[in-house]
């Protein structure tokens, strides 16, 4: 049987997590997979799959452990366990895996980028060109979650020359679907029934830029003061969000949910989606929204490859906070079905057995190659 390791961040239900989480459980038992991940914590994602017979070693990252350390714990796990497939959902930090890999013989080294048009510095910028081009040099294949990723993490040449393979970021459709009598019994369960709820789903952090929505939820509650925020996540900011809503006096609009597994149940309860992000690749977060009908309203930061909804609005930071709080409050009581077609162009039950031919026809061909 072919055997494949993946390596992520966390398995904490953030967006790659949890579309490298939904490819894979659809693939097995036809493949085997075990995981690396760099988070010391037991995320969500991990007791399904512990079910399913995969592996998950908790590996701390460079920067915790040091690089000696480091570099030991991935050599001990792939010599271990001879894996065919090495898949790194890292960008090009994950050079360290691909050419240990490389070392060690793994016939197919995967480097799959989840972001798109990061904001850098010169130095951040070269930092990437020069890591990007070493995992290149190893990396047996490339992948991206979309065009503009593919484009800013592997260059625009190897798009349009067809090296790089998209694996499109995708749900489980049926899932997402949305669901009035399921809606009233959660806005009665979350006392929302009369509010008009705005959600944002997404690690806590910086990228996600909660910290704006916070602010601009302030200026919603002064023409729409029903309106309630919903923030479904954990992270390192979370502290600072509570400060800030403290202190703008608004503890009692703000509903921190925490991480949580019912996502797809907590859309039907919202009115509206915002994703107010400084840079994405291809956010799952929205692919979910939008198929559960959400009208959605993001910083014009994100790829219009995340988009397929009738209602969707992309604006910049940059203008002022009353002109998103005007066109988000101009969203209460919208909802729109999702074309059958879209839907399956998204769907990961679809999606899920057309990737697990790809891995054992490319480890065919390598094989067929090395034989002549």
């Amino acid at each position: 049987m072919v055997k494949i390791l993946h390596t992520i961040p966390a398995l904490d239900g953030g967006g790659a997590d949890r579309v490298i989480f939904d490819y894979t459980v659809r693939m097995i038992p036809d493949l085997e997979f075990d995981f690396i991940v760099h988070s010391e914590d037991k995320g969500i994602l991990e007791e399904e799959l512990l079910n399913k017979g995969c592996q998950i070693f908790h590996v701390p990252s460079l920067k915790a452990s040091g690089l000696f350390k480091y570099i030991k714990s991935l050599y001990r796990i792939m010599r271990n366990n001879q894996y065919d497939i090495i898949h790194v959902s890292q960008g090009y930090w994950g050079f360290a895996f691909i050419i240990i890999a490389f070392v060690l013989g793994i016939k197919i080294r995967i480097a799959h980028a989840h972001m798109a048009n990061v904001p850098e510095n010169r130095y951040q910028t070269i930092k990437r060109k020069i890591f990007s081009g070493l995992t290149r040099l190893f990396a047996t294949d490339l992948f991206a979650c979309g065009i503009d990723s593919a484009c800013w993490m592997w260059g625009e040449k190897n798009y349009k020359n067809n090296n790089i393979h998209i694996m499109s970021n995708a749900i489980d459709g049926t899932k997402f679907i949305f669901n009035s009598k399921l809606r009233q019994k959660l806005r009665q369960e979350w006392k929302v029934e009369s509010n008009f709820v705005i959600g944002n789903v997404g690690r806590l952090e910086c990228q996600k830029n909660q910290l704006f929505l916070v602010n601009l939820f302030s200026e919603i509650l002064k023409i729409a003061p029903h309106s309630r925020l919903m923030l479904i996540g954990r992270g390192n900011l979370e502290s600072q969000l509570r400060e800030k809503v403290h202190e703008l006096g608004i503890d009692d609009f703000v509903i921190f949910t925490g991480v949580r597994d019912d996502v797809y149940k907590l859309l039907n309860l919202m009115d509206v989606f915002v994703l107010p992000s400084l840079f994405e690749g291809f956010p799952i977060t929205l692919i979910e929204a939008q198929m559960n009908g959400l009208p959605i309203v993001v910083s014009s930061n994100i790829t219009n490859e995340s988009k397929f909804s009738e209602l969707y609005k992309s604006l910049p930071l940059n203008i002022d906070l009353k002109e998103w709080a005007k066109e988000i409050v101009g969203f209460d009581g919208a909802r729109v079905a999702v074309d059958k077609t879209i839907q399956m162009q998204r769907d990961v039950n679809y999606l899920a057995p057309i990737q697990k031919s790809w891995y054992v026809r490319r480890l065919e061909s390598l094989e067929k190659k090395s034989n002549k």
